[in-house]
């Protein structure tokens, strides 16, 4: 294997490029703090309790519903909101979490700073609307749900009560959406990710994120919820508007359209002459889009930041290392554990989701994935048992940024990577199901077995540990964990029974 010489201002030239997008991406998450409307306030007839009160509609949108049930042949539970389940009734606290708007009804909003049309947000969108409009499912939505196991209709129907959107500068001249979007429209919300592995609702999407431009319900048609989700990339859904689409006057220090106050309108009727009665949950500013960032990056970004990685190739496919996968950037720069979502060894993946820290290695909660197509995995790096792990790489404890070394460790940083070690076997745990490799350079590696394909988690049936005193090659993913006093260990995921080579008998 050729390796390539780095020099000292090259290290400190490719440190620097990390940082600075690290740093671009968490300027852009304290962005999104004022993301939320000041006051809402309503004009006209609102529903019945608990759909009464127009400050139901200020706040966050809806992420869980105190669902009564139907005793005795559907149990009460709490059921998250999705887009086949919309925010009604009350919450986890018997808070109100959304106000009906009854025909000729509004619902104003005030953001304090005001909305500006900023070509640098989200697919040029500047604000979000919610309302509790759903996608029609193949099944009956309940807590434990599965959403890799309930479709949205062939048809992509979506019930919605579409009102008409407003928007003012001073709250005496409007400016309407008068042929769309409409709020409670398309699209639904879908406060979480889905984590694909437990079975269970993962990290929390975006609210100020809208679906990418040019999705349509229709996209969506007999798509299970978790791939559809997927479509998603991150957003949590609303209905998104540009102020672009309408002639509001600029402001004349930006030379932008800009607008302080939102309003919905019940003012419209159905196909049958009804008048249309809608549902509103809440108002978002809609937050810069961020870049695209390289494994490296992201592990300098602190936990629960969102990030859009790069396109990575899987250098640990679906469960051959353990209930996750691993990334691999195509320069072998930095690898990357990714948990809720797994992908076969080879392949190209574009991942959203939110960092992470878990028994002291950085990790992706993932939020979506889209297969790329297979691509060639890069060879293991070769490396010393004593390199295995490394140094910290820019580890700030207090934020979970970076990547914190192992005991004893110095130098690259090299948890997630693909390595490669040759060594003799001194020790083996049958009952852990690993065995410790030592080269000689002075700090013996733990190696674990490789997982069942299954996802049981057991060890793969083809594989059998090696006898102690044999010399071996072993190679997998450099992992870490923590032993019984603390200390922040290096071990080696094997990822596959071609992972064990035996090179010579004891």
């Amino acid at each position: 294997m050729k390796i390539r010489r780095v020099t000292a201002m090259s290290r400190r030239l490719m440190r620097l490029g990390l940082f600075l997008a690290a740093l671009s991406i968490v300027a852009l998450e304290a962005c999104t703090a004022s993301y939320l409307p000041v006051n809402v306030s309503a004009s006209g007839s609102l529903g019945f309790p608990p759909y009464d009160d127009p400050l139901a509609a200020l706040g966050r949108p809806s992420t869980f519903v105190r669902d009564p049930g139907f005793p005795p042949w559907v149990p009460p539970g709490t059921i998250a909101v999705s887009m086949v389940y919309a925010a009604w009734g009350t919450g986890l606290s018997g808070e109100k979490l959304i106000v009906t708007l009854r025909e000729g009804a509004s619902l104003t909003a005030e953001f304090n700073p005001p909305l500006m049309d900023d070509p640098a947000n989200w697919y040029g969108k500047d604000f979000l609307v919610f309302g509790n409009s759903f996608f029609v499912a193949s099944g009956f939505v309940q807590a434990d749900s599965d959403m890799e196991r309930i479709s949205i209709s062939g048809s992509a129907m979506v019930s919605a009560e579409p009102m008409t959107v407003s928007v003012s500068q001073d709250g005496v001249t409007w400016y309407s959406y008068s042929s769309g979007p409409f709020a409670d429209g398309f699209a639904p919300t879908q406060a979480f990710a889905w984590d694909r592995v437990q079975k269970r609702w993962g990290p929390e999407l975006d609210f100020t994120r809208p679906v990418p431009a040019g999705l349509t319900a229709a996209d969506f048609a007999g798509l299970k919820v978790a791939d559809a989700i997927d479509l998603h990339r991150d957003s949590a859904g609303g209905t998104a508007f540009d102020l672009a689409d309408l002639p509001l006057p600029v402001d004349p220090l930006t030379g932008r359209k800009w607008a302080r106050f939102v309003r919905v309108t019940a003012d419209r009727r159905d196909d049958d002459g009804f008048a249309v009665e809608g549902e509103i949950d809440a108002f978002a500013r809609v937050s810069h889009a961020r870049p695209e960032v390289a494994a490296g990056a992201a592990k300098l970004l602190p936990d629960g930041a969102r990030v859009d990685l790069k396109p990575a190739i899987v250098s640990a496919g679906t469960f051959e290392a353990g209930p996750f996968c691993y990334i691999l950037s195509p320069d072998r720069s930095a690898g990357l554990r990714v948990l809720g979502r797994v992908a076969p060894q080879g392949r190209l993946v574009s991942l959203t989701g939110v960092m992470d820290t878990v028994d002291g290695e950085r990790v992706l909660r993932a939020t979506s994935l889209r297969d790329l197509g297979e691509t060639a995995l890069p060879s293991p790096v070769a490396l010393r048992a004593c390199q295995a792990g490394g140094g910290p790489f820019h580890h700030d404890p207090s934020t979970g940024a970076g990547q914190e070394g192992v005991e004893g460790g110095a130098g690259l940083n090299t948890v997630g990577l693909p390595a490669r070690l040759h060594g003799r076997v001194t020790v083996v745990a049958a009952q852990t199901e690993t065995f410790t490799l030592d080269d000689g350079s002075g700090r013996p590696l733990e190696c674990r077995a490789p997982r069942n394909p299954d996802g049981s988690g057991s060890m793969h049936p083809g594989f059998s540990l090696p006898g102690a005193g044999s010399f071996v090659e072993a190679s997998g993913i450099i992992s870490v964990r923590r032993d019984a006093g603390g200390a922040l260990k290096p071990v080696l995921l094997l990822r596959n029974p071609g992972d064990l080579k035996l090179l010579a008998l004891p």
